[in-house]
């Protein structure tokens, strides 16, 4: 999973882009992503990966609030 903040508050999306968080492996079917600034919008990239290889991934937008993703 990688992820990336497009926007903060009611600011429109930042342009370009910040680049991709550092790849991180995920194996369950949750997790915590810890660091991110509150009232920001994120972008995430998630893809499944068995012993045949990487699936095909889906791309997800999350807005944190004071405490977390909302």
């Amino acid at each position: 999973m990688r992820h990336r903040r497009t926007a903060v508050g009611d600011c429109p999306s930042l342009d370009p882009p910040p680049h991709w968080s550092r790849l991180q492996a995920i194996d369950r079917l949750q997790t915590v992503v810890s660091d991110l600034r509150p009232y920001s919008q994120y972008q995430l990239k998630i893809w499944p990966r068995t012993a045949v290889g990487r699936g095909q991934g889906a791309v997800v937008f999350g807005i944190t609030a004071a405490a977390g993703l909302s």
